[in-house]
């Protein structure tokens, strides 16, 4: 009998009012919530990077958790430092690489919004050749933000680090 694969959900914050949840970040939770059943871990991503915010909206998601979620017996990670979504990403691949065993054997499901998860998955695999699962939460992005979305994903191809100037532009300006 095949062993079964560990699996990890990872849940991407998106928007935040303050120290509040937006409505798209509270739609990918109640999403990883219908999909948690089979995962043993799940990794909340997303730091400080509105205006107003002082808790990383990983912080904020973990607590949403918890409090929606208090069957889940699972454990759970949060990176806290992430501006953009490059980041996101590369944060989760360190935290999944110091905690598991091996990164190539476990399953991976990624909660986001359908054109964030677009550049996820880019993303994911340009930086370590991973194909993973995707699902989508419920919310809507407004349609005069999918050009952007779709815009990023050359450059998470062309530039999967974020080393370049562009990359470091967008980080500057959620800094201040």
């Amino acid at each position: 009998m095949p062993v079964p694969v560990p699996k990890i959900l990872v849940v991407f914050g998106m928007g935040v009012s303050g120290n509040q949840l937006g409505v798209d970040t509270i739609a990918n939770l109640k999403t990883a919530k219908a999909v948690s059943n089979d995962h043993g871990a799940v990794i909340f991503s997303g730091g400080v990077f509105a205006p107003g915010q002082t808790t990383p909206v990983a912080k904020l998601m973990e607590k949403w958790w918890g409090d929606n979620c208090p069957e889940w017996n699972g454990r759970i990670f949060t990176e806290t430092m992430s501006l953009i979504t490059r980041q996101n990403v590369i944060n989760v691949i360190r935290i999944i690489e110091k905690n598991c065993l091996n990164f190539d054997l476990i399953g991976i499901t990624i909660v986001s919004e359908r054109w964030h998860l677009l550049g996820i998955k880019t993303l994911f695999f340009r930086l370590r050749r991973k194909f993973v699962k995707v699902q989508c939460s419920d919310y809507q992005l407004p349609i005069r933000e999918i050009p952007g979305r779709l815009a990023r994903i050359p450059l998470y191809l062309l530039d999967p680090l974020g080393k370049g100037r562009l990359t470091r532009r967008v980080v500057l300006q959620r800094t201040q």
